[in-house]
């Protein structure tokens, strides 16, 4: 069961990836980067509601904001 999620999150990664390059390609180099950087920053942010909704300590969310 974890292996399936494993390599779900592997294809969608790549589908995330190719479109980066994709835009990389045919636009400025900047374009790629910074939806590779919104998306990253955006899985960040659900960890942390997740997180949080889930009732863990504080010192946890704490260190889940100095890690991103």
């Amino acid at each position: 069961m974890i292996v399936d999620y494993l390599v779900n999150g592997v294809i969608q990664a790549s589908m995330l990836v190719a479109v980066a390059f994709v835009l990389s390609r045919f636009t400025r180099d900047i374009v790629g980067r910074s939806l590779l950087a919104f998306v990253l920053f955006g899985a960040a942010f659900m960890y942390i509601v997740f997180a949080v909704r889930a009732g863990e300590s504080g010192y946890w969310i704490v260190g889940e904001l100095a890690g991103e």
